[in-house]
C-alpha cells in the first residue's frame, strides 16, 4: 500500500477494509471528539460497524466517488481526511478531515488536505519511485536468485530511445494466462504502492478488443479480491473526456490502446499531439504525461522491432513519460530485465494447463513396396462393415494420378480402389482395429492413424498437419468444453516470411 509522508514521523495511506480493527480502536479514542461533526454511521462502536464504513467508502471509490485516507503518526492511526464526494464530470469535490488531540498542532491536517487538493486538481498521478538505482538493482538481484534467472548487471536499456527508465521483462509461454496475470499485477501495485495510472499497449485491434473483454468479464472478481476494480476504456482520440477522468479520477485507471491508434498520420489520429479548443487548450499527450502512468506492453516483439532496429512504435512510447514499462511476452525479441520466466514445462508442472500435446508426421516405410498410404483416422458405426478407416492413397483417374482420401473396411483390396496401380499390387487391409487406431495390411505391417508410408512433399505435410490439428482441436473442445477448460492449438514455424509465403 502506498503511503505519503507528512513529516519526519507521519503519512498519509488509504483505510482500506482490512484495517477495520484499527480504525475501530482509533475510533475508541478518537469518538468524543468528532462526533458532532460526522455522522453516527462513521464513529460506529464496533469492528463490524467499522467494516462497514470502510466497504461503503471502497464501494464509493469503485465508483470514482469518495474515499477514506488515514493519518499515521509514530505507526499509530491518529485521524485522516476524505474526498466526502468526487466528481470528474462536474467538476466538483467535498474533502472532510478528523483529528485525534494526541496529533494536533503539529499542521498534519493541513499537510493531508492540501494533498488532496493536489489530486483534485492537477489529477491523481502516480508517486515517483523513492528507491536508488543502486537500491533497485539489489530489489531486482533478489527476484532474478529466487527465480532462478541470470542477475542482470543493470538496468539500463539496449534501446536509445527507451519507452520508460525502467523495464522489465516478464516471459510467460503462451496460453498460461498472461492477460490475468497483468491485470492482478496492476491491482497488487495499487495496493502495495497506491499507483493508479496504466496504460495496456497491444500490437492490434483483435488483440484490444479481447484484452477489454479480459478486463470486463474478471472486474467483479477483483473487486472480491481487492475491493475496488480497475476502469478501463479504449482510447479514442473523439472521446478527449475519457482522458480527463484517467487523470482525475480516483481508483486504478487503464487506458489500452493500440500501436496503430498513436502511430497513423491521418488527422484524427494526431489530435493527441495538438493542442485543443475543445481540450481547454492543452495537449492530450501532456495529460496523459503528466500522471507518470506504468506502461504494460503486450506482445512487445509485435511492437518494438529489434535491438538493431527499433520501430517507431517504441520510439512513440517514450511520449507516455512512463514511470516504468512492464512488458509481457514469451518471445521477447528484445531482452531486457527479466524478472519472471515460466516457460511450457514450468506451466505443465505446475498444472497451468491441463496437458500438452504434440502432433506431427510419422513416416512409416512399407517392406517391399512403394505404395503411399495415409490413415487420416478410424470410424466406429453400426453395421458390418465398421469400424472404418479413412486412408488416403492414390488414384488413378482420367486426369491422371490422384491422391483421394476413401472410407475403407476390412478386406478391401488397395489395387482394386486404386484403379490398377502397380504399388498396390497385392496390398489389401486385413484388418481395422479401432482400439489400437491403426489398420493391419495383408503383408503383415501396420499402419497407425497419423502415419504415412511415403516421405510426402513440404506442402503434403503442412496439409496433413493442418487437417489433423482442425480434427483434434474439435475433439478436445467437445469434451473439455463442459468443464470450462480451454483448449489451445499452436502451429510452430521458423520464419513468419515461410508462413507468408
Amino acid at each position: 500500500m502506498f503511503r505519503h509522508e507528512l513529516d519526519a514521523t507521519a503519512y498519509l495511506s488509504p483505510l482500506e477494509i482490512w484495517q477495520a480493527e484499527e480504525f475501530a480502536d482509533h475510533l475508541d479514542r478518537a469518538r468524543e471528539f468528532i462526533r458532532p461533526w460526522v455522522g453516527p454511521s462513521f464513529v460506529t462502536d464496533s469492528v463490524e460497524g467499522a467494516t462497514a464504513t470502510l466497504a461503503r467508502y471502497a464501494d464509493s471509490a469503485a465508483a470514482d466517488g469518495g474515499r477514506l485516507y488515514g493519518i499515521w503518526v509514530d505507526g499509530v492511526l491518529r485521524g485522516g481526511v476524505m474526498f466526502v464526494s468526487f466528481s470528474a464530470a462536474a467538476g466538483v469535490c467535498e474533502i472532510g478531515c478528523w483529528l485525534e488531540p494526541a496529533a494536533e498542532g503539529r499542521g498534519l491536517v493541513m499537510r493531508a488536505v492540501c494533498t488532496l487538493l493536489d489530486w483534485a486538481l492537477l489529477g491523481l498521478r502516480n508517486m515517483e519511485i523513492a528507491l536508488t538505482p543502486p537500491q533497485l538493482l539489489a530489489n531486482i538481484h533478489a527476484v532474478q536468485r529466487a527465480r532462478g534467472l541470470t542477475l542482470s548487471t543493470d538496468l539500463k536499456d539496449p534501446i536509445k530511445k527507451s519507452a520508460a527508465p525502467i523495464n522489465l521483462d516478464v516471459e510467460m509461454e503462451t496460453g498460461t494466462g498472461k492477460t490475468y496475470v497483468y491485470i492482478k499485477t496492476i491491482m497488487e501495485l495499487h495496493k502495495r504502492y497506491g499507483w493508479s495510472k496504466y496504460i495496456v499497449v497491444v500490437p492490434s485491434i483483435a488483440i484490444r478488443e479481447g484484452v477489454k473483454k479480459s478486463f470486463d468479464i474478471t472486474a467483479e472478481h477483483f473487486q472480491q479480491l481487492y475491493g475496488t476494480k480497475p476502469r478501463t476504456f479504449i482510447y479514442n482520440s473523439s472521446r478527449l473526456h475519457e482522458i480527463e477522468r484517467f487523470s482525475s479520477d480516483a481508483g486504478v485507471q487503464v487506458m489500452i490502446i493500440n500501436v496503430q491508434a498513436f502511430n497513423a498520420t491521418g488527422k484524427d489520429a494526431r489530435r493527441i499531439y495538438e493542442v485543443l479548443d475543445d481540450f481547454q487548450s492543452r495537449k492530450p499527450i501532456d495529460v496523459i504525461a503528466a500522471n507518470r502512468p506504468i506502461l504494460i506492453i503486450d506482445e512487445p516483439q509485435k511492437i518494438e522491432g529489434d535491438a538493431k532496429k527499433p520501430s517507431k512504435s517504441l520510439e512513440t512510447l517514450t511520449s507516455f513519460n512512463a514511470l516504468f514499462a512492464l512488458r509481457y511476452s514469451a518471445t521477447h525479441r528484445i531482452e531486457r530485465t527479466k524478472v519472471h520466466r515460466l516457460d511450457a514445462i514450468d506451466a505443465y508442472n505446475q498444472k497451468l494447463v491441463k496437458k500438452i500435446a504434440v502432433r506431427g508426421i510419422t513416416v512409416k516405410h512399407l517392406a517391399g513396396s512403394g505404395a503411399y498410404l495415409y490413415i487420416d483416422g478410424l470410424e466406429i458405426g453400426k453395421g458390418a462393415d465398421f469400424p472404418k478407416a479413412r486412408v488416403e492413397l492414390e488414384v488413378q483417374t482420367a486426369q491422371g494420378i490422384k491422391r483421394q482420401v476413401k472410407r475403407l473396411s476390412r478386406r478391401a483390396n488397395l489395387h482394386d480402389i486404386s484403379g490398377g496401380i502397380e504399388a498396390y499390387k497385392g496390398l489389401f487391409i486385413r484388418d481395422v482395429d479401432a482400439i489400437r487406431d491403426r489398420i493391419e495390411l495383408s503383408n503383415g505391417e501396420y499402419v497407425g492413424a497419423g502415419e504415412v508410408t511415403e516421405d510426402v512433399a513440404e506442402d503434403q505435410k503442412r496439409r496433413i498437419q493442418i487437417r489433423e490439428v482442425i480434427r483434434a482441436h474439435l475433439a478436445k473442445e467437445r469434451e473439455l468444453f463442459a468443464q470450462g477448460i480451454k483448449t489451445l492449438s499452436l502451429f510452430f514455424i521458423d520464419e513468419v516470411a515461410k508462413y507468408r509465403d
